[in-house]
C-alpha cells in the first residue's frame, strides 16, 4: 500500500484551488478529505485496538502481581511459622542438652567407674537397695568431695538416686534405681 503525505496533498489542493477553481478540484478535494477520513478512521481503529491490547496486557499484569503478591504472603507465612518452629526446637536442643551436660563434673577416669560399680555391688547387698552416704563413703574409703564428683557424673545418676532420710532430714540416702528392660 502506498503511503501518501496528506498534508502535503492539502497544501497542493489549496493551493492549486486559489489559482484555478474548477469541478476537478472540487472533486479533488472531496477525494482528499475521503481519504483523510478514511486514514483517520485507519488510525482511530488501530489506535483503539492497541488500547484494547495494552489493557488487555495491563490486566494479565495486574493478575500475575496479585498471584504473586499472595504467593509472598504465603512464603511469608510459612517462613515465620518455620521460624517459630525452629526457635522451638532450638530451646527444646537447649533443655536437652544442658541435662545431658553436667556442670562441675568431672572426669573420674578407670578408678571412678570401678568406684561406681562397687557402690552398685554395696547398694544391691544391702537391705531395700539403700544405704546412708557415710556408709557408703566408709565402705570405698573415699573423702567427701571424691564421693560428690562421683554422684555428679552422668553414669552414677543413670543409677543412683539421692533421697532424705525419712527419720533425719539433714541426713541422705542413695539408692540403687531399678533397672527397667525394654
Amino acid at each position: 500500500m502506498q503511503e501518501y503525505n496528506i498534508q502535503s496533498i492539502l497544501d497542493e489542493s489549496i493551493a492549486f484551488d486559489a489559482i484555478v477553481p474548477t469541478q476537478q478540484t472540487t472533486q479533488l478535494k472531496a477525494l482528499i478529505s475521503q481519504m483523510v477520513a478514511e486514514e483517520t478512521a485507519r488510525q482511530s481503529v488501530e489506535r483503539d485496538a492497541l488500547i484494547d491490547r495494552l489493557r488487555v496486557e495491563l490486566k494479565c499484569e495486574r493478575q500475575k502481581r496479585k498471584a504473586l503478591e499472595a504467593r509472598l504472603d504465603n512464603t511469608e507465612g510459612q517462613l515465620e511459622d518455620l521460624q517459630i518452629i525452629t526457635g522451638r526446637e532450638r530451646a527444646f536442643d537447649r533443655r536437652r542438652i544442658s541435662k545431658l551436660e553436667v556442670k562441675g563434673a568431672k572426669n573420674l577416669g578407670p578408678t571412678g567407674k570401678n568406684q561406681i560399680e562397687e557402690i552398685a555391688a554395696y547398694l544391691k547387698d544391702s537391705p531395700g537397695y539403700v544405704a546412708p552416704f557415710e556408709a557408703v563413703k566408709k565402705h570405698l574409703g573415699i573423702k567427701r568431695g571424691r564421693f560428690g564428683d562421683i554422684l555428679t557424673t552422668p553414669e552414677a545418676k543413670d543409677q543412683f538416686l539421692v533421697i532424705q532420710n525419712p527419720n533425719d532430714r539433714r541426713k541422705r540416702l542413695l539408692k540403687l534405681k531399678p533397672k527397667i528392660w525394654f
